[in-house]
C-alpha cells in the first residue's frame, strides 16, 4: 500500500490518506484536507423508557471520559422513529468533587422538537475541553414521547 491515496470520510468531511511504508502493525496518520493529524472519537448513550414507556424527566446516566478530548458536536435520535419533544443537559464532573456536576451545555442542550433527530455540529455556547477521568452526565430534562433515545457527543481528541 505504500504511497497510495486513499479517500476517506471523517465526521462527514472529505479526507486524503496518503500511506507510506505502512506495514501491518504500523499507524497511519489521517491529514484532513492537509491540515495536521487528527484524532476523531465518539460518546454514544442510549436511554430507554421503562417497559417500553416515554423517558421519565431527570433520568440519568454518567460515563466517565477515557482520554483528553474536546466535544465538537452532538447528535441526538428517537431509535425507534417515535416524534417527540425531549432536551437533553449534558454536565460535568470529576472524582473529587463527585456528586456535584456542572452544566457544560450552554443554550445548545441537545434537543429534538416534534421529530425524531437533531444535530448540533458547531457548538458555541458549550464548555467543549474534557479530561480522562472526567465524569459526564447525561440528564433528560424534559420528555413528551420519546422512548428510546441515542446521544451521541462528538470528540477531537488532543
Amino acid at each position: 500500500m505504500s504511497g497510495e491515496l486513499l479517500y476517506i470520510e471523517v465526521l462527514d468531511q472529505p479526507a486524503e490518506v496518503i500511506v507510506v511504508d505502512a506495514g501491518v502493525d504500523d499507524v497511519i496518520d489521517v491529514f484532513v484536507n492537509g491540515e495536521t493529524p487528527v484524532n476523531y472519537g465518539a460518546i454514544s448513550v442510549s436511554i430507554q423508557g421503562e417497559l417500553n414507556g416515554s423517558i421519565a424527566a431527570d433520568t440519568e446516566t454518567i460515563v466517565e471520559m477515557p482520554y483528553d478530548a474536546k466535544i465538537s458536536g452532538w447528535t441526538l435520535l428517537e431509535a425507534d422513529g417515535n416524534t417527540c419533544t425531549i432536551v437533553i443537559d449534558v454536565l460535568k464532573s470529576n472524582f473529587i468533587d463527585f456528586p456535584t456536576f456542572t452544566s457544560i451545555a450552554g443554550t445548545e442542550k441537545p434537543t429534538i422538537t416534534a421529530g425524531v433527530k437533531a444535530q448540533d455540529i458547531a457548538l458555541s455556547t458549550w464548555l467543549q475541553n474534557v479530561t480522562k477521568g472526567d465524569l459526564i452526565k447525561i440528564l433528560v430534562v424534559s420528555n413528551t414521547g420519546a422512548k428510546n433515545i441515542s446521544l451521541s457527543l462528538q470528540l477531537l481528541k488532543s
